[in-house]
């Protein structure tokens, strides 16, 4: 990890860059111990909070909480405040990143050309409404702890480093697909358990998980039901 020598008798001036070889320092520490956590393929996860509530009419509450995410080729760490927004049809919600500079007084600095500046830049994210895929999609986040997902048919999935974790059921004929960045280097069949209806009776079928993210049951009687708790390797 970087860091500024201080102890060494005699002193010096500090400048700018000292405190930017300071603030790269711990941002490089923190980008090590993160970046384990964000799927393939994905620019951003959540640290903490951004809980996303549903309140109808395609309106929706998140609540306060800190997001890493890369928008412009680097990767910050970016606080959210508590939201609501409505989502427009054809687009997702997702995440911005605004400016705003504290009111805090100290913030201003007169430069040696006499020019003022308020030099205390807050930059945070802001749920947006948008088709745009420059910016990450908040329903595709994961968080630092692994959040569940929805897939289709009521069937989830989530990321912890290096896996990937379904759970729900899946019927006769159906199927799902696993986006970008969830899917298996190489094709796998992983034994689940299927309910059978006609008779009552529970036998061991195959889910089949393909590098394109198809996941479908072999070994379904008609009608039957797969019951998904599984995970496999990236």
């Amino acid at each position: 990890m970087k860091k500024l020598v201080t102890d060494i008798d005699g002193g010096f001036p500090f400048m700018l860059n000292d405190l930017r070889w300071m603030s790269e320092g711990i941002y490089e520490a923190i980008s090590e111990l993160v970046n384990p956590f964000i799927p393939p393929g994905q620019d951003a996860i959540i640290l903490s909070g951004c809980e996303i509530t549903s309140l109808g009419s395609s309106q929706y509450s998140i609540t306060e909480g800190y997001i890493y995410l890369n928008l412009w080729g680097n990767y910050e760490i970016c606080k959210f405040e508590a939201q609501t927004i409505t989502v427009n049809s054809g687009q997702q919600l997702r995440f911005n990143i605004v400016n705003t500079y504290d009111s805090d007084p100290a913030g201003s600095k007169v430069f040696f050309n006499s020019a003022n500046h308020n030099v205390y830049l807050n930059r945070k994210a802001q749920a947006i409404s948008s088709s745009n895929t420059g910016y990450p999609a908040l329903q595709e986040m994961q968080s630092i702890g692994g959040r569940w997902l929805e897939l289709d048919h009521n069937c989830y999935y989530k990321y912890t480093p290096g896996q990937v974790h379904i759970k729900g059921t899946l019927g006769d004929g159906q199927t799902l697909t696993l986006p970008s960045g969830y899917r298996p280097a190489e094709s796998c069949l992983i034994p689940v358990t299927i309910y059978g209806s006609d008779p009552l009776v529970y036998y061991t079928g195959h889910a089949s998980i393909q590098t394109n993210g198809t996941i479908t049951i072999l070994g379904y009687e008609s009608d039957d039901t797969a019951y998904l708790n599984f995970s496999f390797a990236l």
